[in-house]
């Protein structure tokens, strides 16, 4: 677990929110697609508790994944707005649509920086193309592709 922590501190140092981040707690699960953060707000701070992974395969990608969603979340270009955000019980279809292309957003970044991730280019194109199976195949790795090679959304725009 120090070693973790380690890696967040450095990870949110790098994305330049440590100041924004008053505490960092971490609690270890058993499959990485359990991980994720929440974020309590705290005077102007954040407190993270984020579930990660217990091994280490991926470490600093994985941590890249669970920290971008958080810059997003602080970085005012991207108009994070909750309100926006799709209801989980009333639209389960468009929540999983919105999942896959901010998680599409986060990782093709991480891929941009060099950073070896267990959520690569595949896995979120074929996680995207299951989602997608309405579409033709070749039209949803087509448009997967599109989404991978923007530079930037803003969060109305992935919902």
């Amino acid at each position: 677990m120090p070693e973790a922590l380690s890696v967040a501190h450095r990870v949110v140092s790098d994305l330049g929110i440590a100041d924004r981040i008053q505490r960092l707690y971490v609690e270890r699960v058993d499959s990485p697609w359990n991980e994720k953060a929440m974020i309590k707000r705290k005077r102007g701070l954040l407190e993270v508790k984020f579930t990660l992974w217990k091994e280490n395969l991926f470490l600093l990608g994985r941590m890249y994944h669970i920290f971008l969603y958080i810059y997003d979340v602080l970085d005012p270009p991207f108009m994070y707005d909750p309100r926006l955000t799709p209801n989980e019980e009333s639209e389960p279809d468009v929540r999983d649509i919105y999942n896959q292309v901010w998680s599409i957003y986060v990782d093709s970044r991480i891929e941009r920086r060099g950073i070896e991730n267990f959520y690569d280019r595949i896995v979120r194109r074929n996680l995207f193309v299951d989602l997608a199976n309405h579409l033709p195949r070749d039209k949803a790795v087509s448009l997967f592709q599109k989404l991978w090679e923007s530079e930037s959304y803003t969060y109305p725009e992935i919902v």
